[in-house]
């Protein structure tokens, strides 16, 4: 089955060029990806995360509280520096 979620929509709406805003805020498409997650028995974590590192086929993330070892990591790292500090440099 199929969903039509407003979420998604609004996302793909913000690839194209121009400013656009979420309705409801970005919350509502928090509070959305919540909803599928569950849906789908995904596990969500909130804790800092103090690296993430690509592994084969996979992604380590450590925090205070262990190492998860995934297929795909959705980070709210705070801006794009934040974002950087938890990634191996090059």
């Amino acid at each position: 089955m199929t969903r039509d979620w407003p979420a998604f929509a609004n996302a793909k709406a913000g690839i194209r060029p121009g400013v656009r805003y979420l309705d409801g805020g970005w919350q509502s498409l928090v509070d959305q990806l919540l909803v599928i997650a569950s849906d789908r028995g995904v596990e969500v974590v909130e804790t800092a995360a103090r690296s993430v590192r690509p592994t084969d086929g996979s992604t380590d993330v450590t925090t205070d509280a262990g190492t998860w070892h995934a297929a795909s990591v959705v980070l709210a790292a705070g801006g794009p520096g934040a974002a950087a500090s938890l990634l191996p440099t090059r």
